[in-house]
């Protein structure tokens, strides 16, 4: 959600156990361009033209940097 905010755009919560059709009717009347899910098959969103992404294709791995310690252990 904070990423799409920084993005400028805005979030509709859509619930996926909702009926197909008021799925569309949502997307629709927001003049949605993207789907952003955490579902596997989002048959129904290619009926109404609109580009779907699945959330876990969109993160990326950190790459490790020898010179970044993730934490340091104190012993006194």
């Amino acid at each position: 959600i904070i990423g799409v905010m920084r993005a400028g755009a805005a979030y509709i919560p859509i619930e996926p156990s909702y009926p197909v059709q008021r799925k569309q009717y949502m997307l629709k009347q927001a003049s949605a361009r993207f789907l952003l899910s955490d579902e596997v098959r989002q048959d129904w969103a290619t009926q109404i033209d609109i580009a779907t992404y699945q959330v876990t294709q969109l993160i990326t791995k950190p790459h490790p940097r020898p010179e970044v310690w993730p934490h340091l252990t104190h012993k006194s």
